[in-house]
């Protein structure tokens, strides 16, 4: 299918739930560029660029994305742009995403693992966040230390003036 110059792709699925009891939700997506969620016909969340190899991403989803959720039969819809080669011009493309409840108890779980790898501060910054804000706040906590290595290095290694 062709919409002005470039490709997309479209899928929709559909899931049932019993209940909507759990203490919050999010998005898996795994896309290679730009895309637009929706759930039951309401749009949910829009990314315009992506980069680098697909990779499954969580996304938390809001009290105004998870009221479209209902008991029974749920839609969830996608549409994604196409990735083209750099080299061939070819198109390639890929996109899959699902939508998981996170429990009371799940979230107990993570509070338990964040007390062994982050301060109470960082702790805090991170609740509510998605594993993508845990990897990032981790790699920013490496380069800090790198960074001070660093300067205390080119400053002549013991840290004083």
């Amino acid at each position: 299918m062709r919409v002005g110059d470039g490709e997309f792709l479209l899928m929709r699925t559909t899931f049932e739930l019993d209940a909507i009891d759990c203490e919050s939700y999010r998005l898996s997506i795994l896309a290679r560029q730009g895309f637009d969620v929706y759930l039951n016909g309401h749009k949910i969340h829009t990314y315009v660029w992506w980069k680098n190899e697909p990779y499954y991403r969580a996304i938390v989803l809001s009290k105004s994305e998870t009221k479209h959720l209902k008991t029974g039969t749920n839609v969830l819809a996608a549409y994604a742009s196409v990735h083209y080669d750099k080299m061939t011009r070819a198109p390639y493309a890929s996109i899959d995403l699902f939508i998981e409840g996170i429990t009371a108890e799940g979230k107990e779980q993570r509070a338990k693992a964040l007390e062994r790898v982050f301060s109470a501060e960082e702790k805090a910054t991170a609740a509510g966040a998605s594993n993508a804000a845990y990897h990032y706040m981790g790699s920013a906590k490496i380069m800090a230390q790198i960074g001070k290595a660093f300067a205390e290095a080119m400053h002549g290694g013991g840290g004083e003036e």
